[in-house]
């Protein structure tokens, strides 16, 4: 990365202070555009998590060409970040059931309800080297960040209160309603809490306060909420 030059951001985010590890569990519509996000702002710890293959449905709403079509996305998204910031992040083309070496900030951002809540609860729930968990929700106009501590009994009561069953969500799954537009707003305000809680404050610009869920639509309006 010595050839990025990164001075328009390290003043209020500072990747070479940032030393936890990035797990990132689904790279299609918001997985991948947050690691590109997080790897723009600097981050290097980046764990990449998927199974799927580029097809040419993809290719919208998510950071990949048409020359990956046929790839894995996790190779697709390794030389994406390869060829724009100069390094490697490491990948793992696997099905996620728990991660056993999970530490830092871990990123749930499949189309699956039932998936999301395993992994946290099979790998982070019991890890306390978990810091926060990030889980995204879409719809075509508008989606939903949760970012909060599975140590913290009262975030996770949160967190469980507003899970849904796979049947539910069926009629309208993400791969058929998460548009560009949608999926992009919904990932930076993702990597942005991540961003946010590691910034180096500026002075005489407030601090922004880090919320546990977010409702964010399309037109760019949010709803927020502290978690007490």
């Amino acid at each position: 990365m010595e050839n990025v030059d990164l001075w328009r951001q390290v003043g209020f985010f500072s990747p070479t202070d940032f030393k936890k590890k990035v797990h990132v569990v689904g790279v299609g519509a918001t997985g991948s555009h947050i690691v590109d996000t997080l790897a723009s702002m600097g981050i290097q710890n980046i764990v990449a998590y998927d199974f799927d293959v580029v097809e040419n449905h993809n290719i919208p709403n998510q950071i990949y060409y048409l020359e990956d079509v046929g790839k894995l996305k996790v190779v697709a998204l390794q030389q994406h970040i390869k060829r724009k910031m100069g390094f490697d992040i490491e990948v793992r083309n696997e099905k996620v059931e728990e991660i056993k070496d999970l530490s830092g900030y871990l990123f749930l951002c499949t189309d699956n309800m039932d998936a999301q809540k395993n992994i946290m609860l099979a790998s982070a729930r019991l890890n306390r080297n978990v810091d926060r968990v990030v889980e995204t929700r879409m719809s075509i106009k508008h989606g939903r960040v949760y970012y909060f501590d599975p140590n913290n009994k009262i975030h996770l009561k949160k967190w469980a209160e507003e899970w849904y069953s796979n049947e539910e969500s069926a009629p309208s799954p993400c791969n058929l309603v998460a548009i560009s537009a949608t999926t992009k707003l919904i990932a930076a305000a993702a990597a942005g809490k991540v961003v946010l809680e590691n910034a180096v404050p500026v002075p005489g610009v407030p601090e922004l306060p880090v919320y546990n869920r977010t409702l964010i639509a399309i037109d760019g309006s949010s709803v927020n909420t502290k978690w007490e």
